[in-house]
């Protein structure tokens, strides 16, 4: 994903290149709009691709290391609101009861993905396994 949005994000600045000079604004024949245009238009795109991608990787990241490194605890799914649909996959507003040894029941809102083949399992009420950071309660991942 990150080299997708660095192809778009060099072909905006290779359209602004072109522009400028070979056969733009230095060579005094002026500005064309096509470059001009497509020059932002094409960084822009890819610049937000990769920001999307960084992001990703970090929460995928966090999620890896709290599962590795979590307490165990259980949850119980009070409600699911579906926030995007890419391909086999599904992003998720999940609002979860956390029930974690030695400490009352607390609310977590959890913004995660979850594979289609997975969607089943999220009916109000159910039971999940779920992990928690040991630094922040509030960081927690669905052990699947």
């Amino acid at each position: 994903m990150v080299l997708f949005g660095a192809l778009f994000a060099g072909l905006g600045l290779f359209f602004l290149w072109v522009e400028l000079f070979n056969g733009g604004m230095i060579a005094g024949k002026g500005p064309s709009s096509v470059g001009w245009v497509l020059g932002p238009v094409f960084f822009l795109a890819g610049a937000m691709v990769m920001l999307g991608a960084y992001v990703s990787n970090r929460q995928r990241a966090r999620e890896q290391r709290i599962l590795k490194t979590g307490l165990h605890a259980s949850a119980r799914l009070m409600g699911a609101r579906e926030l995007a649909k890419t391909g086999e996959t599904i992003g998720y507003e999940l609002t979860l009861e956390v029930s974690l040894e030695g400490r009352p029941p607390y609310q977590v809102k959890l913004r995660t993905v979850v594979a289609e083949s997975l969607r089943v399992r999220l009916t109000e009420g159910a039971a999940l396994a779920v992990r928690v950071d040991p630094t922040d309660a509030q960081q927690i991942a669905i052990a699947w």
